[in-house]
């Protein structure tokens, strides 16, 4: 189902405004009690004159997605289907934050995060990302024993 994207045409009527670019898209979901932690999704959205279409996959399956933005607000509705259910997605868009808000069903709600995929998560701290694309090291840690006297003083 979530085929490779083809950007669009110069002229088209795709969406202009940085906060809605056309493409591959990451994101997660989070449902406490249900799921552990971030339950990933990668997705291929369109924005076109307010309309969103896109399709993606997670834990659960392969879903189509269906919705609007307002340019003005950056408010962001858009309708999850899976083929044996329908989620709400309400939320907001921001510069260099992505799509973020709440999530619907009928047996309750959480928060999600959607972002292109040419944006580091948003949700990851700077540090975070640092340690993980930090090299291992060459030689182990040496842990010394640190008292007043050898504050200062190398091994």
């Amino acid at each position: 189902m979530l085929q490779s994207f083809t950007m669009p045409e110069i002229g088209s009527n795709f969406e202009t405004d940085s906060r809605f670019p056309c493409g591959e898209w990451n994101g997660f979901w989070l449902q406490k009690g249900t799921y552990e932690g971030k339950q990933k999704m990668s997705l291929a959205l369109t924005f076109t004159r307010g309309k969103i279409t896109g399709e993606g996959k997670d834990i659960i399956g392969e879903f189509s997605m269906r919705g609007r933005y307002d340019l003005s607000t950056g408010k962001v509705t858009i309708h999850k289907y899976y083929p044996q259910q329908h989620v709400l997605y309400e939320g907001w868009a921001e510069h260099g934050k992505g799509i973020w808000g709440v999530w619907t069903l009928p047996t309750g709600k959480d928060g999600f995060h959607l972002w292109p995929k040419s944006m580091r998560d948003p949700t990851t701290s700077v540090r975070q990302a640092a340690i993980k694309e930090s090299a291992p090291l060459k030689e182990p840690a040496v842990l010394t024993e640190v008292t007043p006297a050898t504050v200062g003083k190398t091994p």
